[in-house]
């Protein structure tokens, strides 16, 4: 009888080992249509996935399209941002460059969870976002080869595939988020972070599909909420990353995370355009001169280069979506009706 006890009991722990094996297989693989394989070795090396990077643009002029090449001087953290002329209304240059803007930011959004989720505490977790990694580096690579205007059916194709992962990528990121909030999740990882790049990436998800249905206009309000919340999160970020001792960089971060909640909080017939680009172009300049200081070590951080970069480039795509509705305000302007902002208009 108690052999017999002890037989069954064997059969339940090793069927329930292999339940709980399948779900963390399961955990890793599911979110990824391109690769299935759970056991796929993904390895970081001097900070970057081992053999994958995310390629370089390679300067290339095409009309309508605006690059910003800082002075024509590309430090080695900083890389190239290539969108829209402002005021430019081709939908196909605005699909692929949203499209290449948004997998390079959520590839980097995936390496830095992978950088910040240790893989001896958290394995799955941090692999998981190594796979993620792979996919946006992928789909950026290959949108990198494209041009609008000559490969459309292609880019069209690629942007599906960007939808359908970011549709996965924000469900892991709300799911984290909640983890690290309750403790099921040990990382180096805040959970206003997680909530940060989902909200990026649903707005970015959101705008990409509004494209690929070929509605190109901006939602003046919307472009402004969702960009002073952004800047200022990042103003925050960069403030308790610094050490200690960089006590006037620190209430710098702090004093500039405060305005852009003012910008925020302000309603919207209260704000003035000029004052919202003078904004956002002084945190550019500010996260310019820190994202070349942290590189050259010359302000003591615990800031990643490549992070200080990333948030730089979100200034740029800010400024260009706010450069490009003034353009289109003053293209529908006339001398008998004026349009004013502040009343939730389309441009």
């Amino acid at each position: 009888m108690f052999k017999k006890i002890c037989f069954k009991k064997s059969i339940y722990m090793l069927l329930l080992s292999l339940v709980s094996l399948s779900f963390s297989e399961y955990s890793v693989s599911r979110h990824h249509g391109r690769h299935k394989m759970p056991h796929e070795t993904l390895e970081i090396e001097n900070g970057m996935v081992k053999g994958l990077e995310l390629h370089p643009y390679n300067g290339d002029s095409i009309s309508g399209v605006k690059i910003y090449r800082r002075g024509g001087n590309i430090e080695e953290y900083e890389r190239l941002v290539v969108l829209p002329e402002p005021g430019n209304q081709d939908v196909h240059i605005h699909l692929w460059t949203y499209a290449r803007f948004t997998a390079e930011i959520m590839a980097e959004h995936a390496l830095f969870f992978a950088l910040l989720i240790p893989k001896e505490i958290e394995k799955n977790a941090h692999s998981e976002a190594l796979l993620f990694y792979k996919e946006f580096a992928h789909l950026y690579n290959d949108l990198n080869k494209l041009r609008p205007g000559q490969d459309e059916d292609k880019i069209k194709q690629l942007v599906k595939k960007l939808l359908q992962d970011m549709e996965h990528f924000i469900e892991y990121k709300k799911q984290m988020g909640k983890k690290q909030e309750t403790g099921e999740l040990r990382s180096f990882v805040w959970p206003l972070f997680f909530d940060h790049t989902r909200h990026e990436a649903e707005r970015h998800h959101a705008r990409i599909k509004a494209l690929d249905e070929g509605k190109i206009d901006y939602e003046y309000n919307e472009v402004v909420k969702f960009w002073t919340k952004i800047m200022a999160e990042h103003a925050d970020f960069v403030a308790h990353l610094l050490d200690p001792q960089e006590r006037q960089l620190f209430n710098q971060a702090l004093k500039t995370g405060r305005q852009f909640y003012q910008l925020y909080g302000a309603s919207p017939q209260k704000l003035e355009t000029e004052g919202i680009l003078e904004a956002a172009k002084n945190i550019l300049e500010f996260k310019t001169e820190a994202a070349r200081k942290v590189a050259a070590a010359q302000i003591k951080s615990i800031i990643d280069p490549r992070l200080a970069d990333h948030v730089r480039r979100e200034a740029l795509k800010f400024i260009n979506e706010y450069e490009h509705l003034l353009a289109m305000k003053k293209n529908s302007q006339n001398a008998s009706s004026p349009v004013e902002y502040g009343k939730n208009e389309t441009y």
